[in-house]
């Protein structure tokens, strides 16, 4: 796929049924972009996961993106990092993701696709 076309795609669907569609065995941990701080203060409440995985995330103080943020980059076991199940984790990470792709600017998010293309090297299209 070109970048125009991952860039309507990302924007009709998602950024993450896009990554699954070019990049299905990419580990979403080893993904590296820039997190607006603008939207460090989102809060968790406000991410496309279930209610009991934002409770437990609530429980242990971690209430803003911006703390989410520092507990993913502590380390590659996510599940481990936040105390919860490995599908809660990958539905965390997955929502983080998308939250910050669409907080990127269309420099941004052409310049985030042109980087997975040439980390794939064209072998998941």
């Amino acid at each position: 796929m070109d970048i125009e076309t991952l860039l309507i795609k990302a924007e009709q669907d998602g950024c993450m049924v896009v990554l699954n569609d070019i990049a299905p065995n990419r580990e979403r941990s080893e993904l590296v972009f820039r997190v607006p701080k603008s939207i460090y203060d989102t809060s968790v409440a406000a991410l496309d996961i279930d209610e009991s995985t934002k409770n437990a995330l609530q429980k242990q103080k971690i209430t803003a993106l911006e703390h989410l943020l520092h507990h993913l980059a502590m380390g590659k076991n996510v599940a481990k990092q936040l105390h919860i199940a490995q599908d809660a984790a990958e539905q965390v990470v997955n929502a983080v993701i998308e939250t910050a792709y669409r907080s990127l600017s269309a420099p941004e998010k052409r310049n985030f696709w042109e980087r997975i293309l040439h980390d794939t090297d064209g072998d998941a299209m």
